[in-house]
């Protein structure tokens, strides 16, 4: 089944469960997709976030069941001892991740408590819908899709078990910026005809956070990631930062096919040679070009920046962030410390 196909180690399908992120490739009338099955359960969230920071669009999921759906938007609560839902989590991460373009996907509609039941979708859709508005989306300009993936209804072929839905229409814009309405009934039609390709930084200087590291029998260092913006071709030289690391990128490789050159957007493997053993590149650092001509000014370290910062759970009550710096000692071999306190609160930080 999908789930087999997609989940392929021992531990995913002994435990029925998504653990680590994993790409597969398909194709529609216009695109060439990437799918990044994301997991779904809470323990591996982290994992979620690396697979969705990587998507120019997310199919969200929600279960039509009863009992399931209800457990996934659930608002929670630390008092009680609640969990805050998956699919609410989900939908958070996904807007603050930057991903703009959304599909609902109503699932298990087939299921014995639901049995394709028209009110049942429109209560789950109503619910979804003041969520994802109160996240910051714009539902108007999301599809909403009452599926079976196990049965295969609304997949490919409208539903002869679900009459009474009608399809979704998503008012638009085309090339030329003229408003228009979209219409659609299956998920392939949202993945056709709904979905844009977002404007790509292709001209800026290449840039690729590192996703991942692996020393591969009979082939060598391969870096894989995202690429943010620029491109990149075999046998240019990259460095690594902030280790300083630095090689030449051999070959490159999207979904086990080398390719002449990769763009923003797409997600490779880099098989990089020269690579100094005790200097490695990491997880979360960023791969450049080495080359002052193509990148003249290449990612240098900062002593300050500005970030927003998403606190997704916590108990209901921020406390005092103390930050401390450890100066060197001084001459006469004391050593100096200042404290920086920060105030957090909603909507920004104060110093105290």
């Amino acid at each position: 089944a999908f789930a087999f196909y997609m989940d392929k180690s021992k531990d995913e399908r002994a435990r029925g469960v998504t653990i680590q992120c994993c790409t597969r490739e398909f194709f529609t009338d216009s695109y060439h997709y990437t799918i990044i099955d994301a997991p779904g359960h809470r323990d591996f969230i982290k994992n979620m976030i690396s697979g969705a920071s990587q998507a120019d669009v997310a199919l969200l999921m929600v279960p039509a069941n009863k009992g399931g759906f209800e457990t996934s938007i659930a608002k929670g609560n630390h008092k009680k001892g609640e969990i805050q839902g998956q699919t609410r989590q989900h939908a958070r991460l996904c807007h603050l991740l930057g991903i703009e373009q959304l599909i609902v996907g109503i699932n298990k509609m087939d299921e014995p408590s639901v049995n394709y039941g028209e009110g049942r979708y429109n209560e789950i859709k109503s619910e979804v819908d003041k969520m994802l508005t109160k996240i910051g989306y714009k539902t108007k300009k999301i599809p909403f899709i009452p599926l079976s993936g196990f049965k295969g209804d609304n997949l490919a072929e409208p539903s002869k078990n679900m009459a009474w839905y009608k399809g979704f229409e998503i008012k638009m814009k085309d090339k030329n910026k003229n408003k228009i309405v979209v219409k659609g009934h299956t998920l392939i039609d949202a993945l056709e005809k709904v979905v844009k390709p977002p404007k790509r930084a292709n001209k800026k200087a290449f840039r690729m956070p590192v996703s991942g590291v692996y020393k591969i029998k009979g082939v060598g260092d391969v870096i894989t990631g995202r690429i943010e913006q620029g491109t990149i071709q075999p046998g240019v030289n990259v460095r690594f930062y902030p280790t300083g690391c630095g090689g030449k990128a051999f070959s490159i490789e999207m979904h086990h096919k080398n390719v002449d050159k990769a763009e923003c957007g797409d997600n490779v493997g880099v098989n990089v040679k020269g690579l100094n053993k005790d200097n490695m590149p990491h997880v979360g650092g960023v791969m450049a070009i080495d080359d002052a001509k193509v990148d003249p000014e290449p990612p240098k370290q900062a002593s300050a920046f500005t970030a927003l910062v998403f606190v997704q759970d916590h108990p209901g009550k921020l406390a005092h962030a103390k930050l401390e710096k450890q100066k060197p000692k001084g001459k006469g071999g004391k050593g100096a410390s200042t404290t920086e306190v920060v105030e957090v609160y909603k909507g920004g930080s104060t110093p105290s």
